[in-house]
């Protein structure tokens, strides 16, 4: 489609209107895929980061993208380790059920009473020793 447009010389000028047209849509198109590559990047950081097990929150205060500065400047402590530990074994012992859940309590009231009945020797052959 062509339009007549008028110039400062009083000379019309024919301007391709399809032309400028498509180059807006190639435009668009180049910065949609542009975005979409963008995003497919992102995604793959935070894929790294999960691997890595950086903590989510963690990966979204910091957001830069590199998974390996963080994964070296959060180093998880002690606590927390056991904290995901109690926390990982109560989940499971609600998905289970009762039969599983209450031979799982007993087994672990087992062991609690052998660790304490051989904490009871161990303190009593210190108590002969010192003697």
């Amino acid at each position: 489609m062509r339009v007549a447009a008028h110039g400062d010389a009083g000379k019309t000028e024919e301007v391709d209107v399809d032309m400028t047209a498509e180059l807006d849509e190639e435009q668009k198109e180049a910065a949609a895929k542009k975005q979409a590559e963008a995003e497919e990047k992102q995604y793959r950081a935070e894929l790294a980061k999960e691997a890595a097990g950086v903590p989510y929150s963690v990966a979204r205060e910091g957001g830069n993208g590199n998974a390996e500065e963080e994964e070296e400047g959060a180093q998880p402590l002690e606590n927390d380790s056991v904290k995901t530990k109690l926390e990982d074994s109560q989940i499971a012992k609600v998905m289970m059920t009762r039969k599983n859940r209450k031979l799982y309590d007993a087994i672990n009231t087992r062991i609690e009473k052998k660790k304490a009945a051989a904490q009871k020797l161990r303190d009593k052959a210190e108590a002969g020793k010192a003697k």
